[in-house]
């Protein structure tokens, strides 16, 4: 019977015969995913899949072949047209729809609701729209960086290095209020590119920041600044304080200018830091854009900053917060991040 299947079914099976494994042992259903993952890097249940075959172990059945699945619902002409329509066009309004199918829209409606069980939602924004190259090059590049994390939770993270700039600006305004019935929206004047603001560099390990760097003059950082003021001054305090900082520190940082320029990567080059590369368009995979400066930002909401000074001061206070503890939890999540990359063949993680 095996030679009737399908390699895709065979490692299907295979992988819930492991799960079954764990079940039996009384493991969690954690520790099963963590080493199927590990066991299969690139092609490995998601963490959803793994808690519902135990949940299908639990109830008493043992079988690891194909969960049953609810059959496709049958729809009458109206339901047929409708959902023919929107393969056409999926962002049809029901004024459309009611227009090209000769419908009521309350028929409309209802057959959306109760018969195809549709519901409306809102364009998600990504950072790209990425190519499948590009796609391809994350879960590729998302397996290394889990394999670094991995390699590094042995040591709280302490030698793995990540950070980035952005722009902090002096003003953060709540923008919404508690009003009276009747009264006027309020207003507020949008926020330009000359609003006042400053580039904040942050630089840190899964067990402490390293460097907050607040840029004294406007403009972007260039490379120059970036190996003067942010990668030697690193650099110094971890072979000061670090053991064994010469030969063990990873460098894991995006694709801005002043990250990949030449004289950049040569200053890498002949530093204690082994740069691990980062995929392009990934934010969702960058500890400082998924979790430091939106956390950040979302604290300043409210306050306004008349200085430099004050607007650095509490942006270090809000580090200082930030105990190992945390750090180690925002690393174990970006390497969950990785494997969600990967389980999604590279499409973006939310």
């Amino acid at each position: 019977m095996a030679a009737d299947l399908s390699p895709e079914v065979l490692h299907k099976l295979e992988e819930r015969a492991i799960m079954k494994h764990y079940w039996m042992l009384g493991e969690p259903a954690v520790n099963a995913h963590t080493n199927l993952a590990r066991t299969y890097p690139l092609n490995h249940p998601e963490k959803r899949s793994v808690y519902d075959w135990y949940k299908h172990f639990s109830s008493g059945c043992t079988s690891i072949a194909d969960l049953p699945r609810s059959g496709t619902p049958i729809l009458n002409d109206e339901g047929k047209d409708i959902q023919q329509l929107l393969i056409d066009k999926p962002k049809a309004t029901v004024d459309i729809m009611a227009e090209e199918l000769g419908y009521a829209r309350g028929t409309i409606k209802d057959r959306l609701l109760h018969e195809l069980h549709f519901i409306k939602v809102s364009t998600r924004w990504v950072p790209h729209l990425l190519t499948q190259a590009q796609k391809d090059k994350r879960v590729e590049l998302a397996a290394h960086i889990y394999d670094q994390l991995i390699h590094e939770s042995d040591s709280s993270y302490a030698y793995l290095l990540t950070g980035d700039e952005s722009w902090m600006f002096y003003d953060y305004p709540v923008v919404s209020q508690w009003v009276a019935q009747g009264t006027p929206r309020p207003i507020a004047e949008r926020r330009t590119v000359a609003s006042k603001k400053t580039m904040l560099t942050a630089m840190f390990t899964g067990k402490s920041f390293w460097l907050l760097d607040f840029k004294p003059e406007k403009g972007a950082i260039t490379a120059q600044y970036y190996i003067d003021e942010i990668l030697e001054t690193v650099e110094q305090e971890m072979i000061e304080l670090l053991p064994n900082a010469k030969d063990e520190v990873r460098l894991l940082v995006d694709n801005a200018p002043a990250h990949n320029a030449n004289i950049t990567k040569e200053y890498i080059q002949n530093s204690i830091f082994e740069r691990v590369d980062h995929p392009p368009y990934s934010p969702d995979l960058a500890p400082s854009d998924f979790w430091l400066f939106g956390e950040m930002k979302g604290r300043m909401r409210g306050r306004t900053f008349e200085t430099q000074d004050q607007l650095a001061d509490f942006c270090t206070e809000f580090v200082e917060k930030q105990d190992e503890q945390k750090l180690s939890s925002v690393f174990e999540d970006w390497s969950n991040r990785c494997l969600k990359v990967i389980d999604r063949n590279g499409e973006y993680i939310y």
